[in-house]
């Protein structure tokens, strides 16, 4: 009895701090939609999960089929179950529902000829200055080799170029195999992340968590 008690706390802890931070993520880019009509963002590390799309897609992919489809997710390529409630959507659809505010995490859009932009969110894991092989806190939502994964996977596939705002897929080219340097588009690459050897974030010292 106690420990259904415990459980059923913890739930609605859990779910209080959900909302509250689905609430702040949706209330940014509210503020950033008030300064211009095309808003690009990626979600870091202090974001809720719902704000990656593809781990939303991931988790209601292993649940159980039920008899509720629509059309597929912005950004999806194969019809997905989807919420009817707008509240239920993931907090990412309801930032473009909403406010027009588009995620690139793991996309691409098209911002003019030869050009695009790309990101992939989340962020690497923290050490200690004294002890850089002392990881304090983990990357989230992604492992380092996780995250050079996605970005690799990014340029490596199909470019599946996104309109803005209402993000339908507009087209689709497959990259230069074998020939990289002879790619005419250039790429804007959005992370969360700094440049490459730029080094892991560091704490000074444990004192400072």
């Amino acid at each position: 009895m106690l420990l259904d008690s415990v459980s059923k706390f913890a739930e609605e802890a859990a779910a209080k701090r959900k909302q509250q931070e689905e609430f702040e993520f949706l209330a940014v880019l509210e503020a950033l939609s008030s300064v211009s009509k095309n808003v690009l963002y990626v979600p870091g590390n202090h974001d809720p999960e719902s704000a990656f799309p593809d781990k939303y897609l991931r988790r209601i992919r292993s649940e159980p089929p039920t008899s509720l489809y629509k059309p597929t997710l912005v950004g999806s390529t194969q019809r997905e179950r989807v919420p009817e409630k707008e509240e239920d959507l993931p907090v990412w659809q309801r930032g473009l529902n909403k406010f027009g505010a588009f995620n690139v995490h793991q996309r691409m859009v098209r911002l003019a000829p030869n050009l695009i932009v790309a990101g992939h969110g989340g962020a690497i894991g923290q050490t200690l200055k004294s002890d850089p092989d002392t990881e304090i806190h983990h990357g989230y939502p992604y492992t380092e080799d996780e995250l050079i994964q996605g970005v690799n996977k990014l340029f490596s596939g199909k470019r599946h170029m996104l309109a803005m705002p209402a993000g339908d897929v507009i087209r689709v080219r497959n990259p230069i195999a074998g020939n990289a340097g002879q790619d005419p588009d250039k790429c804007i690459l959005v992370t969360h992340c700094g440049p490459g050897a730029s080094g892991k974030p560091q704490l000074l010292s444990e004192a400072s968590r």
